[in-house]
């Protein structure tokens, strides 16, 4: 595992961590911190992966496959697009995997593999979908549009925002929907009509979180993390210094963990995650990409 990783791990229920690799591997880790199994796929593993309610963990590959593999290890089925995939997949509560793909196209996939849809997104899908209060998806290309898409794959609206966004969306508890563009930080209605738009000192690579009372976290690819109010008011600055362009996470004591070149940098405080189904990216605590009904904080 002597490669660069750039996917964020999924923790199991009973304590199993996976994550992939740019050594072109999948990994189970155990909770003592042992290698239990690696899966390799014939590319990069930058995608995230989801954990199905099965405890299939699904993932994507830069050979533009999507993979599901068994707890044990072994493969359970593998489909094919037509491009490299580093988005992240979610999983909707019928089981639906929904995983976008450089091939310029959104897919949903039933869980024994098969397509069931996919949606033209007009250009690669680097970022990971977010599902909002109702069940619907809200997913971004590098085409410069904000799409959200019913549970079938029909187009609900669109939005063009002009930027190519790296920086997966999230949900606060009102249904707004908050998003990195560029050099800005943006707020829309979930009707798709933008609420503010305030720009930042950086470009928006890192992800964002959202915290208990709509406070929203802004993570820099180089600089500072702040704390901002629902109204992008600054509520608190944390200076850090280096790189690192992945979501801020919540620790057991409610501390921010940020990851900055090769530190876990952790900033007091007694924080919550909002209580919204997508408060950060991959939605929940253990990074399992599903749907949820209840709380985020489990």
């Amino acid at each position: 595992m002597a490669s660069e990783i750039r996917s964020s791990p999924a923790l199991s229920e009973n304590g199993m961590l996976y994550f992939g690799s740019r050594d072109r591997n999948l990994y189970a880790v155990s909770s003592k911190g042992k290698i239990q199994w690696a899966f390799r796929s014939d590319g990069w593993i930058d995608s995230s992966p989801a954990i199905a309610m099965d405890e299939s963990i699904i993932f994507g590959s830069w050979d533009k496959h999507v993979y599901a593999i068994r707890p044990d290890g072994s493969l359970k089925w593998k489909f094919k697009t037509e491009g490299p995939i580093s988005s992240s997949a979610v999983i909707l509560n019928d089981g639906t995997i929904c995983v976008g793909s450089h091939d310029g196209k959104f897919y949903g996939l039933a869980p024994s593999g098969e397509k069931l849809w996919d949606f033209p997104t007009g250009g690669p899908v680097i970022s990971s979908p977010a599902l909002s209060g109702d069940v619907h998806l809200v997913v971004t290309s590098a085409s410069g549009f904000l799409y959200k898409l019913e549970p079938s794959g029909k187009l609900v609206w669109k939005l063009h925002t002009g930027g190519v966004t790296a920086a997966s969306p999230v949900i606060g508890s009102d249904g707004t929907i908050y998003l990195g563009v560029n050099n800005s930080v943006w707020a829309l209605h979930p009707g798709g009509k933008r609420k503010w738009s305030v720009p930042m000192v950086h470009p928006m690579r890192a992800e964002l979180a959202i915290l208990k009372g709509d406070i929203v976290v802004v993570s820099y690819f180089q600089g500072p993390l702040h704390l901002f109010d629902a109204q992008m008011a600054k509520v608190a600055t944390f200076p850090l210094w280096g790189e690192g362009d992945s979501a801020p996470v919540l620790g057991s004591n409610g501390n921010i963990l940020a990851f900055k070149m090769d530190a876990l940098v952790s900033l007091g405080g007694s924080f919550e995650l909002c209580d919204s189904p997508w408060p950060r990216p991959r939605g929940d605590r253990r990074n399992t990409g599903r749907a949820r009904t209840v709380s985020p904080s489990q």
